[in-house]
């Protein structure tokens, strides 16, 4: 077994205790959270602990394997396919973007919300190890569990004050944005017009993923059971029951939702004017919803598509791969590489990436639509 093989077994350990202790858990008449375990705060120290470990461990595995794959220059461990642009974080924890002079690198405004930093360039701050890419701005995640936002603060996309880390994990709508901390609760802030993004997060509740999407968010509890929130006008908060089985991803869509079980098999809700939540049969390790298409990766690396033929669909000589990373994005997508390299597909401005990342585009036409356009029909 390899070292980043035995640290993940390590870490699946740390969350199993985290589940079992946490299912412990209850609360009284007076709101307060209790143990039936006979030393409560042992309890809590060990969950505490456990949640901790399982994601430090987790992401550095993740990570370390990643950037040893990744040694040429011109490699990104990770990408994001927004409105009418893209992001993607390097090896060496830098932030790139490309596409719509809206999302240029040099043209975004950067916010200092609480917990946001200041310049992807700072060389003191924590390098980035994660991004996501809404509308028209981009939340980064760092290795210090800061949140750096760029992009437009129309409706407060960033951070407000007191919007408190550490986070371990971001994810970026149309309007609003979510994060996720290292005790499991989830931060919102942005757009709130139909209960996307509730001021003080969800109190009381539990997520190891979350998902933002149009106007309505998603999130994974450690029991691998399911919970959604906002807009449901096509029915994309309904969560389907019964569904038998753990889930281990989710991913939302503008109108749309995805989640993908343990066994490989996917579910899908909400509107499907285009089929975009009709998914495929058969077994696939990851998921990823755009504005009317969906993605599903295979187990060989083989991207599947099902959705808007127009939007999102891979030529034949993209769908083989193989890929390690997929992501949908108002009207075109990406993939990763197991070299680092990204593929586009879809609409797009015909802006070339900046230095640095290396992209093997499919320019269909020049397009400046994208979640910006879907944003407006509210």
């Amino acid at each position: 077994m390899s070292t980043e093989e035995e640290t993940l077994a390590s870490a699946a350990a740390s969350m199993s205790l985290h589940c079992e202790a946490k299912a412990n858990l209850v609360s009284d008449g007076d709101g307060e959270r209790t143990s039936r375990c006979s030393d409560e705060e042992q309890v809590g120290h060990q969950v505490l602990d456990a949640l901790r470990m399982w994601w430090r461990q987790s992401a550095t595995a993740r990570r370390t394997a990643t950037r040893r794959r990744c040694e040429n220059a011109g490699t990104c461990v990770t990408m994001s396919a927004g409105g009418s642009f893209s992001a993607a974080v390097t090896p060496n924890g830098r932030l790139r973007l490309w596409g719509n002079s809206l999302a240029s690198e040099n043209g975004l405004n950067v916010h200092h919300g609480h917990g946001c930093g200041s310049s992807s360039g700072e060389d003191d701050a924590a390098p980035f190890v994660a991004v996501s890419a809404g509308a028209a701005h981009v939340l980064a995640l760092r290795g210090d569990g800061s949140v750096h936002c760029r992009g437009t603060d129309r409706d407060s996309r960033a951070p407000a004050r007191g919007v408190t880390g550490p986070f371990v994990a971001v994810s970026a709508g149309v309007a609003h944005s979510l994060a996720l901390r290292d005790d499991c609760t989830v931060a919102c802030w942005g757009r709130n017009h139909d209960g996307q993004a509730p001021l003080h997060g969800l109190p009381g509740e539990s997520f190891v993923m979350v998902a933002a999407g149009g106007y309505h968010s998603l999130g994974l509890r450690p029991d691998g059971s399911l919970r959604a929130w906002g807009r449901n006008v096509e029915g994309q908060c309904e969560v389907p029951t019964p569904i038998f089985g753990k889930f281990k991803s989710i991913a939302a869509g503008h109108l749309h939702s995805l989640a993908l079980r343990e066994d490989g098999r996917i579910f899908a809700w909400g509107s499907n004017a285009t089929r975009q939540a009709t998914p495929p049969e058969g077994e696939f390790v990851a998921i990823a919803a755009g504005s009317a298409f969906s993605l599903a990766l295979t187990p060989a690396g083989s991207v599947v598509h099902f959705g808007h033929e127009n939007y999102g669909c891979p030529p034949a000589d993209k769908q083989r791969g193989p890929y390690v990373g997929i992501s949908a994005g108002a009207y075109h997508a990406l993939a990763l590489r197991a070299d680092g390299s990204v593929v586009c597909w879809g609409l797009n401005d015909l802006q070339a990436p900046p230095h640095g990342v290396s992209v093997d585009g499919e320019h269909v036409r020049a397009c400046r639509l994208g979640w910006r356009f879907l944003d407006r029909l509210d």
